[in-house]
């Protein structure tokens, strides 16, 4: 989706966008970067807030947990994708399954890509390639660019070298850099052409 305050397109890759704690909303980092700025400069640093909610910003980790467990509570999808994450990074795999598995029924990209690695490795679910390649193709279509690169790389593992391209082609004209990077090594062993490189 696009940043709610400058309207921008948000890139899915992490490190390329904030979720606020307070209110679950996906800010890009530019925006996020700017409102501390602002704040440090105005010398707010102490009294920060949000700069879509304009709520007081959690003073620690706990009370960011706190405030994610009452979204998620409501049924907010970006607050279950964060709490999912977090169950995912310390191997609760069952509980970040959960969590992925309701917000999917919703349609998010997220969701589906997160299901994928699950369903991938047999973590929280039992191993599943078809269903990690159905939740790959439903992520890429909605224009996620690591599912669009690891299609492209099953594609190459199964020797399916066109379609492959296709992906990788596709990812990199959405602005993925390991698309292009992948692009580029197929150029050099020919099977890209310099037209489509």
């Amino acid at each position: 989706g696009d940043c709610p305050i400058c309207a921008l397109p948000i890139r899915l890759e992490h490190g390329k966008y904030v979720v606020n704690d307070c209110c679950s909303q996906m800010l890009c980092c530019g925006c996020d970067f700017h409102n501390q700025f602002r704040e440090v400069k105005m010398g707010l640093e102490n009294e920060r807030k949000c700069i879509f909610c304009r709520q007081p910003v959690p003073s620690s980790k706990k009370e960011g947990l706190d405030h994610q467990k009452r979204r998620a509570e409501v049924d907010d999808p970006d607050a279950m994708n964060q709490l999912g994450a977090k169950r995912f990074h310390k191997g609760d795999y069952r509980r970040a399954y959960k969590y992925a598995r309701k917000e999917a029924t919703w349609g998010r990209i997220e969701a589906h890509y997160n299901l994928s690695l699950l369903y991938g490795a047999g973590q929280g679910v039992e191993k599943d390639a078809v269903k990690e390649v159905h939740h790959l193709e439903v992520a890429a279509i909605a224009g996620h660019t690591i599912a669009r690169h690891n299609l492209g790389c099953n594609e190459g593992r199964k020797g399916n070298m066109d379609r492959s391209k296709r992906h990788f082609i596709i990812g990199a004209n959405l602005g993925d850099d390991h698309c292009l990077k992948a692009i580029r090594g197929y150029f050099k062993s020919g099977i890209v052409t310099k037209e489509e490189y």
